[in-house]
C-alpha cells in the first residue's frame, strides 16, 4: 500500500458504530419476498477500444468484507479513500489520495471540465437533491474493482445503475441499466455495502422499520432483492467472518445479537454475553466481539467470542466532570487498537453527546486518553470520523458547520451537515496512541456533507 511512511502496516478492516441500536424487535425468519431485475446487455468485458477493462474482486473466500466507512461512506483501498462528491452541480467519483493527500476525480479526459455525463468521472447531476445527490450514490473498491452505483431515491426521477471500472477509473463499463432501491445511506445502515467475494450487497430500509437485502451478480449485473422478515435487524457492528453481525435493543432494554449471512439472506439470533442491558457499545472482528460492559461506577472493555465468557482488557477512565456514559462506539481494531468513543448526557436538551475518545491497545491494555476530549460548547471539538481503512483515518480535525439540517428520508433522522474543515490522514494505530504524525488533506471544494445519525 502507497503511503507516507516507509513502515508496513497490516491491519484489520474496520467498522464504525455511530448509534445506538434501533429498538425494533426482530424474531425467526419467516418466508422471504424476492425481486429481481433483468441484467444489462453489457457486461464487464465490454470496455471500450482502447481503455483497460476492469480487474477482479476480491477472492470469492465467503469471508464478508464492510466496503464503507465512517460519516462520509467512503470505501477504502490500497491508494487512498473513494467516494462520491458534489462538485459544482454534478457528483463525481472521487479519491483521496493516502500518499499526497488530494482528493482527485477519477477522470482520464485530457481537458475535461468534469460538468457534463460526458465526464468519465460523472455519476448523476445534482438536481433537486443539492448537496445529497452524493447519498444516492456509492463508489466501493473492492479487490481490483471499482463499483460505482446510482440508487433510485425518494425526490427526483434520475437514471439508476452500475458501472464497474479498474481502481483509477479507466475501462469504466455498465453493469446493469437499473438500481430501483435507496441507497443505504438514505436508510438505517449508511455504510450497508459488503462483498463475500461472489457478489456485492447492500442493505436498504424504506420507512426505519423494513429490511430489504440486495444482491448484485457481478458477472450478469442481476439485482436479486430479498426482504427480511421482521424488520430491522439493529445496529450493525461488524463481521464474523462468514456473517455480518447486529446489535438490537429490545423494549426492555436488554439487546440481542443478531448474524445476517448474507448468501442465503437469513438472520439468525445468536446465544451472546452482549445481550445485558449494561453493554453499551459493541464492535465485532475476525470472530471477536469487543463490548463496552458498565460495572456499577466503572466502564470496562471486555472481548471475547460471541458465546462464552469474555476478558476484560482494560477499565476505562471516568468523564473528567464525573458524568456517567449512556453509549459508546467502537472502531477497529487497526493493527491491534481499539478507537471507542464515550457518550455522556448534554445538558441543554439530554441528547447523548460524544465526550471521550480513547485508545485500547488490545494486547496490553493500555488506554490512551486522546488530546482530542470534548464536551458540548467546550474546545477543542471532536475530530471526526470521516472514513477508516484498514490502518489509516480520514479525520476532521476542525470543522464549522455551514449548513446543518435534520433529515428524515424515509428512514432514521439524522442530521446533515455540510462543514468546511480541516481534514488530515493519520496511521490510525499511531493516533489511538497519541504518537501519531497527520498528513492535511486538499479537497476538491473545501467542503465536506456528512450524515450524522442521531
Amino acid at each position: 500500500m502507497k503511503r507516507w511512511t516507509k513502515q508496513t502496516r497490516a491491519g484489520q478492516a474496520a467498522c464504525l458504530t455511530l448509534a445506538l441500536c434501533l429498538t425494533l424487535s426482530l424474531g425467526g425468519c419467516g418466508p422471504q419476498t424476492e425481486t429481481e431485475t433483468a441484467p444489462s446487455a453489457l457486461s464487464p468485458e465490454t470496455a471500450a477500444p482502447g481503455s483497460e477493462a476492469p480487474g477482479t474482486a476480491a477472492a470469492g473466500d465467503g469471508e464478508i468484507r464492510i466496503l464503507s466507512s465512517g460519516t462520509l461512506h467512503a470505501s477504502a483501498g490500497e491508494d487512498g479513500f473513494y467516494l462520491p462528491q458534489v462538485v459544482g452541480d454534478a457528483v463525481l467519483g472521487t479519491v483521496v489520495d493516502f500518499a499526497t493527500g488530494e482528493q482527485r476525480v477519477l477522470c482520464n479526459e485530457p481537458g475535461c471540465t468534469h460538468d457534463s455525463p460526458d465526464c468519465g468521472a460523472w455519476l448523476r447531476s445534482t438536481g433537486d437533491l443539492g448537496t445529497q445527490a452524493a447519498d444516492s450514490c456509492a463508489l466501493l473498491r473492492d479487490g481490483d474493482v471499482l463499483l460505482w452505483l446510482v440508487f433510485d431515491d425518494p425526490l427526483s426521477e434520475g437514471e439508476s445503475y452500475a458501472d464497474l471500472s479498474s481502481p483509477d477509473g479507466s475501462g469504466r463499463t455498465r453493469l446493469a441499466d437499473s438500481l430501483p432501491v435507496l441507497c443505504p445511506a438514505w436508510s438505517n445502515w449508511p455504510n450497508g455495502f459488503f462483498s463475500d467475494g461472489e457478489s456485492w450487497y447492500f442493505l436498504t430500509s424504506q420507512d426505519g422499520s423494513d429490511a430489504f437485502l440486495s444482491r448484485l451478480d457481478p458477472d450478469t449485473g442481476a439485482l436479486t432483492v430479498t426482504q427480511l422478515p421482521d424488520g430491522s435487524p439493529g445496529a450493525m457492528i461488524g463481521t464474523d467472518g462468514g456473517s455480518v453481525l447486529f446489535w438490537q435493543e429490545r423494549s426492555d432494554g436488554s439487546r440481542q445479537l443478531l448474524a445476517l449471512d448474507p448468501a442465503a439472506a437469513r438472520v439468525e439470533e445468536r446465544d451472546s454475553w452482549l445481550a445485558g442491558r449494561d453493554v453499551l457499545g459493541a464492535a465485532a472482528s475476525d470472530g471477536t466481539i469487543y463490548g463496552l460492559v458498565r460495572q456499577g461506577e466503572t466502564l470496562l472493555l471486555q472481548a471475547g467470542p460471541a458465546e462464552g465468557e469474555p476478558k476484560t482488557v482494560t477499565e476505562l477512565p471516568a468523564c473528567p466532570d464525573g458524568a456517567q456514559a449512556v453509549a459508546a462506539s467502537l472502531a477497529g481494531p487497526f493493527e491491534n487498537t481499539l478507537m471507542v468513543d464515550l457518550y455522556f448526557p448534554n445538558a441543554d436538551d439530554g441528547a447523548s453527546t460524544p465526550a471521550l475518545r480513547c485508545g485500547v491497545e488490545l494486547d496490553t491494555g493500555a488506554c490512551h486518553t486522546l488530546e482530542a476530549t470534548w464536551q458540548t460548547g467546550a474546545e477543542p471539538e471532536p475530530p471526526l470520523l470521516l472514513a477508516a481503512g484498514e490502518d489509516t483515518l480520514w479525520l476532521a480535525m476542525t470543522h464549522s458547520p455551514a449548513e446543518s439540517v435534520t433529515v428524515d428520508p424515509a428512514g432514521t433522522p439524522s442530521r446533515q451537515e455540510t462543514s468546511t474543515a480541516r481534514t488530515v490522514l493519520t496511521l490510525a494505530a499511531d493516533y489511538l496512541t497519541g504518537s501519531g504524525e497527520t498528513r492535511p488533506v486538499t479537497t476538491l471544494t473545501g467542503e465536506f456533507t456528512a450524515h450524522i445519525p442521531r
